[in-house]
Order: C-alpha cells, then sequence, then structure tokens
C-alpha cells in the first residue's frame, strides 16, 4: 500500500507542474553516524529548496531537514521543507514543516507552490479507496 500511495504522489506533484522536480525515491542519506531513507526527495524549483516527503514515520524531523540545510543546500537554497502524510482508519493528514519555521501553512508564498493540504488528502484518499 504504501510504495502505491507514493507512486501516486509522486505523479501527482510532478503532473501539477507547480515546480516539483524529483530528486529521488528512497533516498539515503547519513545523520549521526545512522544511514536513514526519505521515501521521496524533490527539489522545488520555485520555492528553491529541498522537499522532504515522509509517509507514515516517526523520525527525529529537525535532523533530517538540518542535514539538507547544511549538508545538501547551495548558495540561493531556501531552507528545506518537510512534507508529512501519516494516515490512520483511512483518513490521511498532511503537514509541511520547516525546522525553524515549524508549521507553515500560514506562509503565503509556500501556499502559492505546494499542494493545498485538503486537496492533496482528497486525492490521497482517492488513491485508497481504488487499491485497497
Amino acid at each position: 500500500m504504501k510504495n502505491n500511495l507514493l507512486k501516486n504522489l509522486m505523479y501527482a506533484l510532478l503532473n501539477e507542474d507547480k515546480g516539483f522536480t524529483l530528486v529521488g525515491q528512497k533516498h539515503r542519506i547519513q545523520v549521526a553516524h545512522r544511514t536513514h531513507y526519505i521515501d521521496l526527495l524533490f527539489y522545488h524549483r520555485i520555492l528553491k529548496c529541498f522537499v522532504l516527503t515522509y509517509v507514515n514515520r516517526e523520525m527525529d524531523v529537525n535532523a533530517y531537514l538540518d542535514y539538507f540545510e547544511n549538508h545538501e543546500n547551495r548558495n540561493g537554497d531556501n531552507l528545506p521543507i518537510g512534507m508529512f502524510i501519516t494516515i490512520q482508519n483511512g483518513k490521511f493528514a498532511v503537514e509541511y514543516r520547516s525546522h525553524q519555521m515549524n508549521d507553515l501553512s500560514d506562509e503565503t508564498k509556500y501556499k502559492l507552490y505546494l499542494p493545498n493540504e485538503e486537496s492533496l488528502k482528497s486525492h490521497l484518499e482517492h488513491v485508497l479507496q481504488l487499491n485497497p
């Protein structure tokens, strides 16, 4: 189920033409001498930042965002964003975060170029209904 959701999410974000470019799937990073994997990693061309996407995973969010800020960002890049998607009882929750800004829901520039949380939830719930 998770792989199907990630595949559908990837295609939805890439087909929206809002600036998403796929960097990798199951992208490997080293944080605190341990290997971790990011489900989907995008670079947003308009916002000029990495977007780290996770589905149903508990992790030290700030450590991953900090890693990208300090090791992957280049001159002119903005702070990386985390897109967190959780599912419980067939219902999705979507949240965007940045390690220095926390919740991005009130940030106007991000609202213009990141998918609306409610529409993304609806899309994922539809995918889940088609492929239980």
